[in-house]
């Protein structure tokens, strides 16, 4: 995603964004303030994290330099062994049958049975994911898009 070069301006403190400019500056700053945040714990989730420091002196003592790169990989691990185990069966959402296989029905045909994957394994490992849904079309068809918190945040205001 190609980045929007903004000029640098702040808006005083407490202050909510009144002018789509600065809504547009807001989140772009929002946004990147984020992405220190996403890259620390996705290096975590990847095993691209410093060696753990609590065993490093017992196994340069023990084996030399054979394990100076080695890394323990818990964080990917506990996140996979969650996320494989969360499936979405289906929606309640009312008394009402036919708006639950309704929305099931929008599910299925955004592929979101395979998609939502994605969106628990960020949410898991990254502490939030997101998912976009819009109308389209004469046929007013619904569509689900699972995305990244380096290419979404939620904005809540006027």
């Amino acid at each position: 995603m190609g980045a929007l070069a903004l000029p640098e301006r702040t808006l005083p403190t407490g202050s909510a964004p009144q002018s789509p400019e600065e809504r547009i500056q807001y989140l772009d700053g929002r946004l990147s303030a984020q992405i220190g945040k996403v890259e620390k714990y996705g290096r975590y989730y990847d095993s691209r994290n410093t060696p753990p420091a609590f065993a490093q002196q017992r196994f340069e003592e023990a084996f030399g330099a054979m394990f100076t790169q080695w890394k323990v990989n818990f964080g990917g691990l506990i996140v996979d062994s969650i996320s494989e185990r969360i499936k979405v069966e289906g929606f309640r959402m009312t008394e009402d049958p036919d708006a639950d296989r309704d929305a099931w029905e929008i599910w299925q045909k955004n592929c979101m049975d395979a998609e939502s994957n994605a969106a628990h394994i960020d949410s898991l490992a990254l502490s939030r994911s997101y998912a976009v849904v819009w109308e389209t079309g004469a046929r007013s068809q619904i569509l689900i898009e699972a995305t990244s918190m380096v290419d979404a945040l939620a904005f809540v205001g006027a």
